[in-house]
């Protein structure tokens, strides 16, 4: 199943460092790794890219000009629900113990300390995105299992079914995005009138509920509660 590499090995990373040379450092090594990233020179730029965007991994620097990064996680921890967790990963000149706490203390999940070692960094990544993964998994099975229980199906049909379902969407959703840009709201319902039909046939619970409202939202022509709905089913599948 492809999703299942593309969540560990295509990992949305946001890089906070306000230092040039150190943020430079980091994108050079991730992009070692074929991984992209997205930039942020200060902690505000941080939440604003957040609020708008689905990251896995948030490489923040904890001393940051406008808005610290202790500060921006807090915010971004207020923003999101917890079933939306983003792992937010320090990054800090200062090694002491006490500092350690004191970013966790800020709702960051972990703690690297300046100059940064590389080949940690790379093993705290695949680390949280194996917990992304099978975080991913476990929450597919529980519409596997619901398939299953409600058709007769076979276990092994049903996950076939699903996750075939679940491989097609980030392609859907991109078309959305894209006649989204064009206003070609009819479009847009009629993608998502196929997604309501199909995940409700799959037993997938809050999707087909999302895929109604996108169609609600572009008869009304409502472009921003489109996005909003779009970006909640990202959400969903930690696309």
């Amino acid at each position: 199943m492809d999703i299942k590499n593309e969540i560990l090995v295509n990992p949305k990373i946001l890089v906070a460092e306000d230092n040039e040379i150190n943020r430079k450092l980091i994108i050079y090594a991730l992009e070692s790794r074929n991984i992209a990233c997205d930039v942020a020179v200060n902690g505000k730029e941080a939440l604003t890219l957040f609020l708008k965007k689905n990251y896995d991994i948030i490489l923040m620097d904890c001393h940051m000009p406008v808005m610290s990064g202790y500060e921006s996680t807090s915010k971004i921890r207020q923003a999101e629900e917890e079933k939306n967790h983003t792992i937010i990963i320090a990054m800090t000149a200062n090694a002491a113990e006490s500092e350690k706490e004191k970013c966790l203390g800020y709702g960051m999940d972990d703690y690297i300390s300046k100059p940064i070692d590389f080949k940690i960094m790379f093993e705290m990544i695949e680390y949280y995105m194996k917990k992304c993964k099978n975080k991913s998994l476990f929450f597919l099975e529980r519409y596997v299992n619901k398939l299953a229980e409600d058709t007769g199906f076979s276990k092994n049909d049903a996950r076939e079914l699903i996750y075939e379902f679940v491989d097609s969407l980030p392609k859907m959703l991109k078309s959305i995005k894209d006649v989204l840009e064009t206003k070609n709201y009819e479009e847009v319902k009629k993608i998502a009138h196929q997604i309501k039909g199909t995940s409700a046939n799959l037993r997938m619970e809050k999707l087909p509920h999302l895929a109604m409202e996108l169609q609600q939202f572009s008869e009304e022509k409502d472009e921003e509660n489109c996005k909003q709905i779009l970006m909640n089913m990202e959400k969903l599948f930690l696309l």
